[in-house]
C-alpha cells in the first residue's frame, strides 16, 4: 500500500487499493501495446551503413529540389539520383555527400535517403542542367528522332520523336506537332 492507503475510513482505502490496481493494468496494458507497435514497425526498416568513399543514389523531392537534376515530367522522374560518393559520415545518422558544384541543397543527408549502388553499371547521369537566371531548366528540342501519325478521337495526329537538349536519347519523348510548333516557334526540324 502508498502512504496514502492508510485511511480511517475502510472504503475510501478500497476505493484506493482498485484505483491503484486500475493504474497498474493500465500501465502493463499500454507497455504491451508499445512493444506490439515497435516490433510490427521495426519488421520495416531496413538499417543502412554507408562508409566514406561509398557509392550511393539519393532520393530527391522532385518538385522541391530541382537544381539536382533534370527532369522534364516530375511526376514520372525517377525516384534516385546519383551515383554519388559519400565523403564524410556523421557520427549519428548523417551522411555528406560529394554534389556537383552547381547543386543547391545541402550536402549532409539522413541515412535514410541513400541507397547503396550495386554493381558497375550508372543507370542515370550526373551531369546538371543549365539553368536561366530564374532557376528555371532550360529544356529545348534539338532534333526529331521519329515522325508518326495516331488518331484521337478519328482526327489524325502528328508526332514527333523529340531529342531534348541537355538530355539523353533515352529520355526522348513523342511530343505532339501542335505542341512543339506552340511552345518552340523558333525550333525548325
Amino acid at each position: 500500500m502508498g502512504p496514502y492507503h492508510d485511511t480511517v475510513i475502510p472504503a475510501a482505502s478500497n476505493m484506493l487499493q482498485v484505483r491503484a490496481q486500475m493504474l497498474h493494468r493500465i500501465k502493463e496494458h499500454l507497455h504491451q501495446a508499445q512493444n506490439r507497435m515497435k516490433t510490427f514497425a521495426n519488421k520495416h526498416k531496413t538499417k543502412r551503413q554507408f562508409e566514406v568513399h561509398d557509392w550511393v543514389f539519393l532520393k530527391l523531392q522532385p518538385y522541391r529540389q530541382q537544381s539536382i537534376a533534370l527532369r522534364k515530367n516530375l511526376k514520372l522522374a525517377a525516384k534516385f539520383s546519383g551515383p554519388f560518393q559519400v565523403i564524410e559520415k556523421d557520427k549519428c545518422c548523417g551522411f555528406k555527400l560529394q554534389l556537383p558544384a552547381k547543386v543547391k541543397i545541402h550536402l549532409v543527408f539522413h541515412v535514410l535517403l541513400p541507397k547503396p549502388k550495386l554493381g558497375p553499371h550508372q543507370t542515370t547521369t550526373s551531369t546538371l542542367p543549365e539553368f536561366d537566371c530564374h532557376d528555371q531548366c532550360l529544356l529545348q528540342p534539338t532534333a526529331i528522332l521519329k515522325k508518326k501519325v495516331i488518331m484521337r478521337n478519328v482526327v489524325p495526329v502528328i508526332q514527333y520523336l523529340i531529342k531534348w537538349y541537355q538530355l539523353g536519347e533515352e529520355e526522348s519523348s513523342w511530343e505532339d506537332q501542335s505542341f512543339i510548333n506552340s511552345q518552340f516557334p523558333n525550333f525548325q526540324p
